[in-house]
């Protein structure tokens, strides 16, 4: 974030504001649960507390691939692929994120949004 804020002439004091909000997901899920998953990575976890990628074939090789395809073909469907595989990453965090929340707060493991803000 900050390497980005530079980049783009972003106001220091703005990007330590919003850096200093960041949280590290993994590091309080590794630190806080034991689960039975194969590995800690976000696809294993969030599988695990029930979310689903759209594409169930898509991953960090594959993006990659359909990156290289798109700037080939020009096919914007490569694009399309990325940005709902990019979109579910950020949807499992935050269902991780969620779940986490719950769990920890001792709301257990079908804790939803309005539970925890209430």
């Amino acid at each position: 974030m900050r390497r980005l804020g530079r980049l783009y002439g972003t106001d220091m004091v703005q990007i330590e504001s919003l850096v200093a909000r960041f949280v590290d997901i993994h590091y309080w899920v590794t630190q806080t649960v034991t689960m039975p998953v194969e590995s800690y990575a976000l696809k294993h976890i969030a599988r695990w507390v029930g979310f689903d990628w759209r594409d169930g074939d898509a991953n960090g090789a594959m993006a990659i691939f359909w990156y290289v395809e798109w700037l080939k073909t020009g096919d914007r469907t490569h694009l399309d692929r990325i940005v709902t595989y990019n979109e579910d990453d950020c949807r499992a965090t935050y269902v991780v994120k969620e779940w986490l929340a719950g769990f920890v707060w001792g709301l257990g493991p079908d804790v939803t949004k309005a539970e925890l803000t209430a």
